[in-house]
């Protein structure tokens, strides 16, 4: 058989065809009530009265997290990236977060980062596309077991953006019963065959609703992505 490449899934239209026909199994958040800051939708009940936000991926913004920081200025925000224009966008930001320099994996050991984009602005744990590899740097991991035992289960809020780690940090909140008031996940389908993907998007997803949680769509995306968030009543 043979090997299908990332680049491929990526650019498979069925891949993206897919994608958008997921994108249609949801609404839009209702404009009332609910603020829009920088690409994501947000309850504003959530966002003013939350004490604790955790946030993994962030790269070379954090807009977002400034948003709910005018806000809520009590609220505690920890973010986790380690690359270095990670490290360089919270250091500047008025944001005041408290930053974690390292990956989401459940290995938890070392591993390296991949990108193919020229500005270094999207890093992967997976080597996907290693003919257009521009750099490659070693990085440390955290999981979700060391994450609890610093910082505990009790978080109003959480933002993932970790280029297909979605599925495994999923796995931890379920793994530690870990149920925020809201979630919002971008959820990268192309490092699989696009029927495995949604396979365990749809595990996520009804996880969600059993566990009570009204699912949105977060905005409509033109590539293999979906962006959904999830909101608990």
């Amino acid at each position: 058989m043979t090997k299908v490449s990332w680049t491929n899934y990526r650019t498979s239209q069925e891949t993206i065809n897919a994608c958008r026909q997921y994108e249609t199994r949801f609404n839009f958040p209702q404009t009332n009530g609910w603020t829009v800051h920088y690409q994501y939708n947000s309850p504003d009940v959530i966002r003013k009265n939350m004490k604790v936000m955790w946030s993994f991926g962030v790269s070379k913004e954090i807009n977002f997290e400034e948003g709910i920081r005018k806000d809520n200025s009590s609220v505690k925000i920890y973010t986790w990236d380690p690359t270095p224009i990670a490290l360089i966008t919270v250091k500047k930001s008025p944001a005041n977060v408290t930053h974690t320099a390292k990956a989401f994996d459940p290995s938890e050991r070392p591993m390296n980062f991949y990108t193919t984009h020229h500005k270094k602005k999207c890093w992967s744990l997976e080597n996907h596309d290693p003919e257009n590899l521009v750099d490659t740097m070693t990085v440390e991991t955290e999981n979700m077991d060391t994450i609890v035992a610093r910082l505990g289960t009790n978080v109003d809020m959480i933002k993932a953006d970790i280029e297909g780690r979605w599925y495994e940090l999923w796995h931890g909140m379920v793994k530690h019963n870990i149920l925020p008031s809201f979630v919002t996940i971008e959820f990268e389908m192309y490092f699989n065959n696009i029927h495995i993907e949604i396979s365990k998007l749809d595990e996520v997803v009804d996880w969600f609703k059993q566990n009570n949680y009204n699912v949105y769509l977060n905005r409509k995306l033109t590539g293999p992505h979906v962006e959904l968030c999830f909101y608990k009543q």
